[in-house]
């Protein structure tokens, strides 16, 4: 259903929040029974972001979407390469942790529709506020670190 609206509506799609308001109209089109498992009324979600946000907001949105994530590994790059010239070993390792983090994210997104973007919005300003801080040096010097480095 989100293919055919995407297909249908390339450049800017249906509306953001707007898949639910389309779908009966494109599952009656591309032939899916859905209605007939579920009530009338229920609200539906592609389970896939990608194609939800496609569908939503054509390329236009897509676009955006993957300049955002491409900006995110950008500053968990730059904020590791600070952090590795600091011999900041401890921010090394969050930053490969939260490349971790939003690549497990954007996988299960394969899966999972946009209902809690928070989570995602989060860990990019999250690498944001990383790439800013490794760009200032470490706050602590190793001996007077609290902490063990990894």
């Amino acid at each position: 259903v989100a293919w055919e609206m995407f297909l249908d509506h390339p450049l800017l799609g249906v509306g953001a929040g707007n898949y639910t308001l389309y779908f009966d109209e494109y599952a009656q089109e591309v032939g899916s029974v859905s209605r007939e498992y579920e009530g009338l009324g229920e609200l539906h979600y592609p389970h896939n972001l990608y194609l939800e946000i496609a569908a939503e907001t054509g390329l236009l949105g897509l676009s955006a979407f993957a300049a955002v994530v491409l900006a995110c590994f950008s500053a968990l790059r730059n904020a590791r390469v600070a952090a590795q010239a600091a011999g900041d070993t401890a921010s090394v390792a969050l930053t490969r942790g939260f490349d971790i983090a939003v690549v497990g994210f954007l996988v299960s997104s394969l899966f999972l529709h946009g209902h809690h973007p928070r989570y995602l919005w989060m860990l990019f300003g999250f690498a944001a506020a990383l790439e800013h801080a490794c760009a200032r040096g470490p706050a602590l010097q190793p001996a007077e670190r609290p902490w063990p480095d990894a």
